[in-house]
């Protein structure tokens, strides 16, 4: 049986505003949240439940034909806060830019739309799921239509249908809109009968089975009191299942095929992505078309028109000519090697691109003749982030080269505020395509996996070269534009080598004096331990923040702030305050920091001593704003 989604937007984007745990706002001031968990509710629908039709209702602003029956319709009821308002409309252009039907009907409410293209989908063997964050969808279930709710989250589901309502409420979902006409709403001011609430307008349903036969056998009621509030709100009664009522035949034009789940309109899904800086939903986009705007400039390359070879003999190495070439030729870069800094750097390959690419066989060919090649040709050599293999050239032996570009590097100068600068988010951000997956090249998972190594890091390499080589053109368009060429090509450029350099030269370490000073440290601790456990009364884990706090606040009396669900908080600012009302605190707080001492820099760092007695940090060009090196 075929399926369709149909969605209340503006519960669902309120039940996602709210759940969200903290804000979030983009550089540009606008709110997102609502609309981020929104669309990981949608991606988890499209998972689960996998709809051939799809469409998503909501509320218009302008009043319905219940508030022209009842004034006090949803009356009182706050108004939607500014930050979610201003989510709505760029919500609405998300889901026209996937192409999935967004649906709006003056005078009715988006339950009505629900129920309305339920009803139709019933008529016409389509299952139908109805995604709400409203009770009053209840009403529709059946056996062809669920209503399905948010339990908690955003992708926490609970299915209702017609057997779920019956063992939830022991009503069916017809007698749900009559216990709505007895209960009443607060939520949307609908009255009922007063004084009667949801338990008591089962129980009474459950004896006369609906509101008609309940207000026409009032003198069979057996409570008097009950007696009285049913005869008294009785008209009210009448009003509220109106009111509480879902339309199901609202006049809409049902066009099932334009709500068939169609290929999303790639470039403008980018650049609605791209303006809400959702990263990680722009990654998952499996296929983008052109069509993006001004400064995602270039479309997906073509085929490498170059010459391939892959150079694994004296021979082959003969044929490809490479040492012909002048010093002036630019060569993009990718080595496949393990990058180590705390034994010595191997590689497996080495790909230079030029108009043609050429892939050298290290293991084959030996690594002092093919540095030994590089040499004599004097590379000017770019690609992504190539401090590392800047790094191995270097420990190999590479004195003759030229470091022309970096895409990495240029992003970075270009837009300092980023988290990271791998390649595959820049791909999708500047060029509107995803960046090449390793599996489109081998079917094995890993690279180092690879069973042909030769040829497929070859036509991976290709890939990547024809990625880095049109983000190139772009940024180098914008850094003229902007006039960063100054910072770009004067300071951060010639920076990789330099930081290349100095975590191949490495910081000598005195492990003699490490190992010395740890025994020292050692010794310390284990005497602070035997005072802690005296002062204590016994031992214990002193490192677990439960044991410390059971022993603290429990055993100790020490005065303590709220326990929660892990025990007492027994971070630095609480016990700085418990200093002067026992001895044990001071013991403590000494104790944390010569343990920490000893595993940051002791143990710590002498694992990341290498071969050579020396530590060959990693400089980190990319991860502060403010232009620091990390390490």
């Amino acid at each position: 049986m075929k399926r369709i989604v149909i969605i209340d937007g503006n519960s669902l984007i309120n039940r996602a505003f709210y759940a969200m745990q903290r804000p979030m706002i983009t550089k540009d001031g606008i709110y997102t949240h609502g609309i981020y968990g929104f669309l990981n509710m949608l991606s988890k629908i499209r998972d689960d439940y996998s709809p051939e039709y799809a469409a998503v209702a909501f509320d218009l602003k302008a009043p319905t034909f219940r508030h022209n029956m009842y004034g006090g319709y949803k009356a009182g009821r706050k108004p939607m806060p500014p930050e979610l308002a201003m989510q709505l409309p760029l919500l609405k252009d998300i889901l026209n830019a996937m192409n999935i039907r967004v649906i709006e009907k003056e005078g009715y409410e988006a339950d009505d739309i629900l129920g309305t293209i339920s009803a139709y989908a019933e008529k016409n063997g389509i299952e139908a799921l109805l995604f709400t964050g409203d009770k009053d969808a209840l009403q529709l279930c059946s056996d062809k239509t669920k209503v399905i709710f948010t339990k908690k989250g955003v992708t926490d589901f609970e299915l209702y249908d017609r057997q779920k309502m019956l063992d939830r409420y022991s009503l069916t979902p017809e007698q749900f809109i009559d216990l709505k006409a007895i209960m009443g709403d607060s939520s949307d001011n609908i009255p009922g009968i007063s004084g009667i609430g949801e338990k008591g307008g089962i129980d009474l349903l459950t004896e006369f089975g609906s509101l008609d036969n309940l207000l026409r056998r009032t003198d069979e009621i057996k409570k008097p009191a009950t007696k009285k509030k049913v005869e008294a709100g009785a008209e009210s009664a009448k009003l509220s299942r109106t009111l509480a009522t879902i339309i199901r035949d609202v006049p809409l034009d049902i066009d099932m095929d334009g709500m068939r789940l169609t290929e999303p309109d790639y470039g403008k899904l980018v650049e609605l992505y791209k303006k809400l800086e959702f990263r990680s939903f722009l990654k998952k986009l499996d296929n983008i078309g052109a069509g993006v705007s001004k400064k995602s400039r270039r479309a997906p390359a073509g085929e490498f028109t170059g010459k391939k070879y892959i150079i694994n003999s004296p021979e082959s190495l003969e044929s490809a000519g490479l040492g012909d070439v002048d010093g002036e030729t630019e060569y993009f870069i990718r080595i496949f090697g393990d990058f180590t800094h705390t034994g010595k750097p191997t590689a497996e390959g080495i790909l230079l691109i030029s108009r043609d690419a050429y892939y050298f066989d290290v293991a084959a060919l030996g690594e002092k003749a093919v540095i030994g090649l590089l040499n004599s040709i004097k590379p000017k050599i770019y690609g992504h982030d190539i401090k590392d293999e800047i790094y191995y050239l270097l420990h190999a032996g590479l004195v003759d080269f030229e470091i022309s570009f970096d895409t990495a590097i240029a992003e970075y100068c270009m837009d300092v505020t980023k988290s990271r600068y791998n390649l595959a988010d820049i791909c999708i951000e500047r060029l509107g395509y995803p960046l090449p997956k390793t599996e489109d090249f081998t079917e094995a998972d890993q690279m180092n996996m690879f069973t042909d190594t030769s040829e497929n890091y070859l036509n991976y390499g290709i890939a990547l070269f024809q990625a880095i080589d049109s983000l190139r053109h772009i940024q180098e368009a914008i850094i003229e534009e902007e006039e960063l060429g100054k910072v770009y090509y004067d300071c951060e450029l010639p920076l990789i080598e330099v930081l290349a350099s100095m975590e191949l030269e490495g910081i000598n370490v005195d492990t003699a004096y490490l190992d010395e000073f740890g025994k020292r440290l050692n010794v310390e601790t284990a005497s602070l331990e035997k005072s802690i456990y005296e002062l204590a009364g016994f031992e214990f884990n002193i490192k677990s923040p439960k044991q410390l706090g059971e022993v603290l606040f429990d055993k100790l009396k020490l005065p303590h702030g709220k326990k929660n669900k892990t025990g007492y908080s027994t971070g630095i600012e609480v016990l700085e305050k418990l200093k002067d009302y026992n001895p044990i605190i001071g013991l403590i707080l000494e104790y944390r920091n010569l343990t920490k001492l000893e595993s940051t820099y002791i143990s710590g760092m002498k694992h990341l001593v290498a071969d050579d007695g020396r530590v060959h940090c990693h400089f980190q060009q990319t991860v502060t704003a403010t232009g620091r090196i990390s390490c």
